[in-house]
This record gives structure tokens, C-alpha cells and sequence, in this order.
């Protein structure tokens, strides 16, 4: 319910204040945005199940699909709102925002915390790092949490090395490991669980999608308002270990119609692949590099490629943009990114402006 509340709110804030907010879009999002609601438009006419023999439900369309236009207002909504009021204050306060990050995300909890520990280094590098280690130890050391065990690691990273890193080389790399999965043998897929049910169930959800769509849909995707299990067997079946079954069957009543309508993939980048296809996988992965040129290109601080790599983490290993406590998340760090694009590419223009330059890069 506080997600729709915030959904309409930002609806019209978009609305009202869209003069304003516009300049904050990214074209790389607008395709990815627009490519995904025509594969909306097609499933509620039920084009994918007809092409492809897929099973659908058009009133789970937009349960899968709601991240789409989420994305179209909020991001610019979002980034519009660090010019002013709350988030302009915590963005020019940032010991205060590490603060009330750590309040709001007790434990190490939330990916907003490492965020703003970045952000505050940007200036006090050493202090940063004082204070990872200081929270580190206070919440008793590496998290069992994938997402934030990763995060963790990535920024003892940065703080240790300095080193930058490419976007667009992990992009390549994310596209080439999705693609890799599809030839995964069955054997060796089965070797997995001695990582634990949890991740062999992931891997196993993961080779199922990225199989499909290119055996059953010939990488077209599925659309929307299909099952996110695209095999039989794979709808808490052989492959499914038995606890997560019942623990997630349990979620939706023992109702395994509906679990495999609501239980996404935990990886956004899979998901894209499986409903959308390459087109709008690749679609996806251009946003990235073309926010990570933009921060290079106009000399934003380095860090923030660290940043734009944790909100990919944040739908990487978690149901990302397909739960809406994820999903603002992302939001809420990639409006930053963009609210630092539009800001730096002013200072630039008046710049070269003032050298006699006519360069655009937006």
C-alpha cells in the first residue's frame, strides 16, 4: 500500500512539475522504457501466447510489468527532488546523511548506507573508510546476504584500491555470462548445490529462463502476464530443492498458480532477458554505459561508477526491480547519478561556453 501511495505521488509531481523534470531523462532509459511498453501493449493483446504457446494471465500483467513505468516517473521525479528540500540537505550534509542512513538501515540492511559512505569519502576518503570499518565491526562482520556481502566486499575494494572500474566492460561481461548460461549441462548445473539450496535454486531458475527464450521464444522474450517458470519441471519440481518450494509455496497459500506468477527470478538482468529478449536486454545494459560515459566524460568523481555498480547489485542478486522495496532503491541511487549528470554537464557547458567551445554530449 505505501508503495502505491508513493507511486501516485510521484505520478503527479511528474505531472504538475514536468517542465522541470524533463530535462533529467536519459535516452537510453526512454528506449528501454518505451520498447518495454510495447511488449506490455502486446501482451495485453495476447500476442506472446499466441506466437509462442506461452500461458498467460493478462491480470498479472501488471504486477511483472509496473517497474516500467516506475521507472519513467520516478527517476526524473527523484532527481529533480535534489535540487531541493530533503535530499538537497542530506546531499550537501553527507556525515548526516551517512547517519540517518544508518538509522534507516540498521545491520548494513540497506545499500543506501554504502552509498552515502562513498558519497562522503568523495571529500574525507580516510574517514570513509574509518567509518566502513567502524559500522563493519559494530554489525558483526560479513553479512549472510549475497547482496550485501557483495556490497561489502566492493567497497572495501574501492576504499583499499582507488581503482576505477568499466561499466561497459561488466555490461559486455553480464551479457556474455547470460548468454554462457544457456549451455550450463545438466550435470554440471547439479554440481550447485554444494553451494547451498538457496543459490542452486537461483542457478537453476536462471538456466531454466535464459534456455527458454532461446529455444522456445527464439530470444523474442515471453512478454508479460506469463509464468516465471518456463518448464514444467521447474515449477517447484526436480530441479526446485524442497525447502525453498515449501517456503515459497507457503507464501502464496500452498497455491502454486500464483507462485509462479509473482516469483521473480532475483536478477533483474535475467528477467530482462526473459521478458523483454535481447532487444530490451541490450536496450537495458546501454542505460549503464551510457550513464557511466556521461560521469567520465564530464569529470564527475570516480566514485560514482562504484555507485551506478551498486544499484546494478541491488537488482543483480536480489528480485531487484520486480519488488517495489528494491525497485525504489534503484530509483532513489540512479535519480543521484542523473541529478549529478544534468548538474556537471551545466558547469561544462558554461565552461566551454566561456572558452568559445561547442561540445554536447547529452
Amino acid at each position: 500500500m505505501l508503495f502505491f501511495i508513493l507511486f501516485a505521488y510521484t505520478f503527479l509531481i511528474w505531472i504538475i512539475d514536468f517542465n522541470s523534470i524533463k530535462k533529467y531523462y536519459n535516452k537510453s532509459l526512454l528506449y528501454f522504457i518505451l520498447f518495454g511498453l510495447y511488449y506490455v501493449l502486446i501482451s495485453f493483446t495476447g500476442g506472446f501466447s499466441l506466437i509462442f504457446d506461452i500461458p498467460i494471465d493478462s491480470s498479472y500483467i501488471f504486477r511483472q510489468a509496473y517497474f516500467i513505468p516506475f521507472l519513467a516517473i520516478a527517476i526524473p521525479v527523484f532527481a529533480r527532488s535534489f535540487e531541493i528540500g530533503l535530499f538537497n540537505y542530506l546531499l550537501r550534509n553527507k556525515i548526516i546523511m551517512v547517519i540517518a542512513a544508518y538509522l534507516l538501515f540498521p545491520g548494513g540492511s540497506g545499500s543506501l548506507l554504502y552509498i552515502t559512505i562513498i558519497l562522503f569519502s568523495i571529500k574525507n576518503h580516510l574517514i570513509g573508510f574509518f567509518i566502513f570499518l567502524a559500522i563493519f565491526i559494530i554489525d558483526g562482520g560479513f553479512s549472510a546476504s549475497y547482496q550485501i556481502l557483495l556490497m561489502q566486499v566492493l567497497v572495501f575494494i574501492y576504499f583499499i584500491t582507488r581503482m576505477s572500474i568499466s561499466i561497459k566492460y561488466l555490461s559486455f561481461f553480464l551479457f556474455s555470462i547470460i548468454i554462457s548460461i544457456y549451455f550450463i549441462p545438466d550435470n554440471l548445473l547439479n554440481l550447485g548445490i554444494g553451494f547451498g539450496s538457496n543459490a542452486y535454486w537461483r542457478l537453476t531458475f536462471w538456466v531454466d529462463n535464459i534456455q527458454s527464450t532461446i529455444n522456445n521464444t527464439f530470444l523474442v522474450g515471453h512478454g508479460f502476464g506469463t509464468p516465471y517458470f518456463a518448464t514444467e519441471e521447474s515449477q517447484f519440481g526436480l530441479r526446485t530443492p524442497i525447502r525453498i518450494a515449501d517456503n515459497t509455496l507457503r507464501q502464496y497459500g500452498g497455491n502454486k498458480y500464483i507462485a509462479q506468477f509473482v516469483l521473480p527470478q532475483h536478477n533483474s538482468f535475467i528477467n530482462a532477458f526473459y521478458r523483454l529478449g535481447i532487444v530490451g536486454l541490450l536496450f537495458f545494459l546501454a542505460y549503464f554505459t551510457t550513464l557511466a560515459k556521461r560521469i567520465k566524460n564530464l569529470n564527475i568523481p570516480y566514485q560514482f561508477h562504484y555507485i551506478l555498480l551498486l544499484s546494478m547489485l541491488i537488482i543483480g542478486v536480489n528480485v531487484g526491480l520486480e519488488s517495489p522495496r528494491y525497485c525504489t532503491q534503484f530509483v532513489f541511487i540512479n535519480a543521484l547519478i542523473h541529478y549529478m549528470i544534468f548538474e556537471n554537464y551545466n558547469k561544462y557547458q558554461i565552461s566551454n561556453y566561456r572558452l568559445g567551445k561547442r561540445k554536447f554530449l547529452i
